[in-house]
């Protein structure tokens, strides 16, 4: 066999000597001493413009690749607000200058944790006792942080200090709920985040509020923005007093409920309800709102009547009480009045009576005439304040 040198490899290849043999695609080429061919796709040192081009990705790949790279993203941001809220513990910055927030935060019933700033702790971290005392309650309260003792109500002209009398700057913080005025924390409320947890889940209770007479519905009830009147027969049980509690009042807390025996005391209305005494039935429901304080408008009201007590009956009337269009109520002059029905004011009247002495007798035809006519002008007159 003839001896061949690496220059004769290279003539009968096809090749220069030093250079790399040119290939047409989708040529084989064999050769070589091991006689092994190969393709061009197998061809790791062939040129780079005679590799095939690389296959375009489809619709679904492009569409399935958007996916995941949103659940990337959706994940990094999620952890990104995941830290900014536990840093900030949801307390976002309350405008006090912003009417319609200011109204949601002390008049929409719903309770609110506030912590207060100036202008030395403005900007600086939340003390984790109010971080995690809202925490510990179930975040039962919506939380904020606003500047209560410098920025001053747009209304009022005050600050939030000067408007609710807080007193004691070493604790910037109150609480406010179902419609209330709002109270400054306690020392011991924020000893601990159990504590002040305590203090929230105390306060934001609601409680039904049993009226006995127009002082007290005035003030508990006709000097509020929307109030519902639950009047009932004889006795008010437990397991009714409670289901309003814990079940009807929560869910409204824009809506101030109180309650009176109309056994005893009789309720004259406005006589556009086309009703002047509430009716003895088991159950009377009476609504009345209040107008703004600076619009011309008069006050709402809206009047039902059961045979017997429900949940979904009362349920259903104080959802309209708060949120009920205007239609769905009657304007009203007076606001009403309570009054002890004739048969008991004749009982009662006949006990004093008794255990006057002869000298008191002597004078009653003039104190009572007196008191009669007291009583006359008290129902009458208007004690329905719409601007407080």
């Amino acid at each position: 066999m003839a001896d061949f040198t690496k220059e004769d490899f290279e003539k009968i290849l096809g090749g220069a000597p030093g250079k790399a043999r040119k290939r047409l695609p989708g040529t084989k080429i064999s050769g070589g001493l091991s006689g092994v061919g190969h393709d061009d796709d197998d061809c790791d040192d062939c040129p780079s413009d005679l590799r095939p081009p690389p296959e375009k990705a489809t619709t679904r790949q492009v569409m399935i690749g958007c996916f995941f790279l949103f659940l990337l993203c959706g994940s990094g941001m999620g952890v990104f607000l995941g830290i900014y809220d536990y840093m900030t513990a949801g307390f976002p910055y309350l405008d006090v200058t912003d009417v319609v927030k200011v109204k949601d935060v002390f008049h929409s019933g719903h309770p609110w944790l506030v912590y207060c700033v100036d202008k030395f702790t403005k900007g600086k971290p939340i003390p984790m006792v109010y971080i995690d005392g809202a925490r510990a309650s179930g975040w039962k309260v919506k939380t904020a942080v606003a500047e209560c003792m410098d920025a001053r109500l747009p209304q009022s002209g005050k600050t939030i200090y000067e408007r609710y009398n807080f007193t004691d700057k070493q604790i910037p913080a109150f609480l406010v709920a179902n419609g209330n005025k709002p109270i400054q924390l306690t020392r011991a409320a924020i000893y601990g985040s159990d504590a002040l947890a305590s203090f929230i889940e105390t306060n934001i209770k609601t409680k039904l509020k049993i009226v006995l007479n127009n002082k007290e519905l005035t003030s508990s009830c006709l000097n509020r923005r929307k109030c519902l009147i639950v009047g009932y027969k004889k006795k008010l049980k437990d397991e009714d007093r409670k289901t309003i509690e814990k079940n009807v009042m929560p869910k409204y807390r824009d809506v101030k409920v109180v309650a009176m025996d109309t056994n005893e005391k009789q309720l004259s209305v406005d006589k556009a309800l086309n009703a002047v005494k509430l009716p003895g039935q088991t159950i009377s429901l009476l609504c009345i709102r209040s107008p703004d304080k600076n619009a011309d408008k008069k006050a709402l009201a809206r009047f039902e009547a059961f045979d017997a007590f429900s949940e979904s009956d009362i349920e259903t009337f104080t959802e309209i009480c708060s949120k009920g269009s205007d239609a769905q109520f009657t304007e009203i002059n007076d606001a009403p009045q309570m009054k002890m029905r004739e048969k008991k004011a004749a009982t009662e009247q006949k006990k004093t009576s008794s255990r006057a002495s002869p000298q008191r007798k002597q004078d009653e035809p003039v104190v009572h005439q007196e008191t009669k006519v007291t009583a006359e002008e008290d129902e009458e007159m208007l004690v329905y304040d719409a601007d407080d």
